[in-house]
């Protein structure tokens, strides 16, 4: 017990002789996988563990470096002709679009789906004043005689088709509804300004020659509408697309002279 309290010596270490360094270098001679990694100036990369533990190493050792992806040279080397045609289309589209809004006369917005809608509006309207001067075509020339045929008898004399023609006009702060059946023209207008509204449609209705019969109006939402139940003058020809129109023109003018 006295010799582990007592405090021993320094403990000195003497350089080994030349023969002895001699027995170390032959070593791996005798030792290969052990003994290199006490030798000095090796690389201490092996285990004493077996050769699971040097394969582990040589897999990290030699797992290759990721490659970085290179950038496709495909659209830059090529001569870019899809992007060309795709302009050429989009010039073309935007070009007929353009020659279509010309062709509507009265213009909501200019972004490509109002012009559609306003464009198919403009073709049902159109088809409708065709029916509607057919029939008017039907009633002049049975009033100047020119297709009379006197032995058909009252079944098919008595049948005269009715005139009736619905048209919708619009444009950027107003709403024209005209309905025609005979003698009577029913408009409804729809405004979101209310003030010199009615004055200029008064003025509209005096220049297509049309008699006042009965007016109303009230407030939708923010919109202030009308109606206007009128009379055509006795052969004086009146159009549903001239009324509406003729009172877009008229309320609109007026609030830009204003």
């Amino acid at each position: 017990m006295e010799y582990f309290f007592e405090q021993q010596p320094p403990v000195q270490f003497q350089q080994l002789a030349a023969t002895s360094h001699q027995s170390m270098s032959k070593l791996p001679d005798y030792y290969p996988a052990t003994a290199e990694m006490y030798l000095p100036g090796v690389p201490r990369t092996r285990s004493l563990f077996g050769a699971a533990d040097n394969e582990l190493t040589c897999l990290v050792e030699s797992s290759p470096k990721p490659r970085a992806r290179k950038r496709s040279l495909c659209g830059i080397i090529g001569d870019g002709s899809g992007e060309k045609k795709e302009k050429q289309r989009r010039m073309r589209l935007s070009d007929k679009f353009t020659a279509l809004m010309i062709l509507i006369p009265n213009r909501t917005k200019k972004d490509r789906s109002t012009i559609v809608g306003d464009a198919i509006e403009y073709i049902q309207e159109l088809g409708r004043t065709v029916e509607e001067l057919s029939l008017l075509m039907e009633k002049k020339r049975e009033h100047h005689g020119d297709v009379v045929d006197a032995s058909a008898g009252d079944s098919e004399s008595s049948v005269v088709p009715i005139r009736s023609t619905f048209i919708r006009r619009k444009s950027m702060e107003t709403s024209v509804d005209v309905r025609i059946v005979e003698d009577e023209v029913n408009i409804r207008l729809t405004n979101s300004r209310s003030d010199g509204c009615l004055a200029a449609a008064s003025l509209a209705l005096d220049h297509l020659g049309l008699d006042l019969v009965h007016l109303s109006g009230g407030k939708i939402d923010d919109c202030h509408v009308y109606m206007f139940n009128t009379k055509i003058h006795q052969g004086f020809p009146v159009f549903a697309s001239a009324v509406a129109s003729k009172l877009i023109e008229f309320v609109d003018d007026y609030y830009l002279s204003s």
